[in-house]
């Protein structure tokens, strides 16, 4: 029977080859470790990066809506809105939109917001009253003259974002949602209109879902 290979070995090849094992363990083991330490760097970098950038468009997000809180909370509480608001909701309840004492009123109204709107970038600028009917649109699309407690619109995010703020008279702001009357998503903000400290009605800012891109 022959000797095997391993015993036909000099002592020297012998060595040869215990020190090559010897040698590839350790520096196996060191590419696996280098390999998994750098693939857990880049991952954890990716993720880092990743949420920088996703804190960074959630605090532009909430800086623009702050913004917009704040122009309808300033809109709400001109003293030409509120004076003219009692006057054109009343105008509405006893004649009607286009009746001549609703004109008269509408048109103390219509220069100042529809210069608002054109140079604010809103999609629509809105006077709902507190009993929830629309007494007023830049636009006069089909919401106008339409009631958000009762009407087509009432399980809109237009319609609950009124309620909220003549309800907690604070500036409330919806959700995107498509909006039947438009044909197009939009998002609302909405703020009380005062006087007395009740709310008479609610001015609201129609936001297009171009303006957050």
């Amino acid at each position: 029977m022959k000797p095997c290979l391993f015993k036909r070995m000099t002592i020297t090849t012998r060595l040869l080859w215990a020190f090559l094992v010897i040698a590839l363990v350790p520096l196996s083991v060191v590419t696996y470790l280098t390999y998994t330490i750098s693939e857990q760097s880049l991952r954890a970098e990716v993720t880092n990066n990743l949420r920088a950038l996703a804190d960074g468009k959630a605090n532009q997000i909430e800086t623009y809506v702050r913004e917009r809180q704040r122009n309808v909370t300033a809109l709400a509480r001109m003293p030409g809105i509120v004076h003219t608001f009692a006057s054109l909701d009343q105008a509405f309840h006893d004649h009607g939109i286009g009746a001549p004492e609703y004109i008269a009123v509408e048109n103390e109204l219509r220069p100042f917001l529809s210069d608002y709107l054109a140079q604010s970038g809103y999609a629509d600028v809105l006077l709902i009253s507190a009993s929830g009917d629309a007494i007023f649109s830049v636009r006069q699309g089909e919401d106008l003259g339409s009631n958000f407690y009762t009407g087509p619109n009432r399980d809109t995010e237009l319609a609950r974002v009124f309620d909220r703020a003549k309800t907690f008279l604070v500036t409330e702001v919806s959700n995107f949602e498509y909006y039947a009357a438009t044909n197009a998503p939009a998002a609302f903000i909405a703020a009380p209109v005062l006087h007395g400290g009740v709310a008479i009605g609610v001015v609201v800012l129609q936001m297009s879902n171009q303006e957050v891109q």
